[in-house]
């Protein structure tokens, strides 16, 4: 599965994603060729293209300096196109229905300590300080260092 970073770095560079993978498609095809060289881009193009070769198994170095750098692709034995191709991928993707991972944050407001100082922090600080240091002084379950 793709990540979300790569699909939206793909879903902006779509023209470029189209020639990347026909430019992948038949460098595997070509029993000739070792390595290819892509032309020069900007630095956000040129992570992308670094990310998706990752699921190619294609291995990928940057070379010269901006505004002329470049990517060099080299096959290695387990290099293959991924399925689906993140193109194909795209066009059933709905950013609508993509569930996002839900991060559930407890939180225990069981000791009076932590309520009290919950409630004052909207009053002010003095408030809280003085809330805090008596609800410690009394509280015997406190673990506070």
């Amino acid at each position: 599965e793709y990540s979300p970073e790569l699909i939206t770095q793909a879903l902006q560079n779509k023209k470029e994603l189209m020639k990347l993978e026909r430019k992948w498609i038949a460098f595997l095809q070509s029993n000739v060729d070792a390595s290819i060289s892509l032309r020069p881009m900007d630095r956000q193009l040129r992570i992308f293209v670094h990310t998706y070769s990752d699921y190619w198994n294609l291995q990928t170095q940057s070379y010269d300096l901006e505004p002329k750098r470049y990517i060099h692709c080299t096959k290695l034995r387990d290099t293959r196109a991924p399925h689906p191709l993140l193109s194909t991928y795209l066009r059933s993707y709905n950013p609508n229905t993509y569930k996002a991972p839900i991060i559930i944050v407890k939180t225990n407001y069981a000791t009076s300590a932590t309520a009290t100082t919950k409630e004052c922090a909207t009053n002010n600080t003095e408030q809280v300080t003085k809330n805090n240091t008596n609800s410690t002084t009394n509280n015997p379950n406190n673990n506070s260092i």
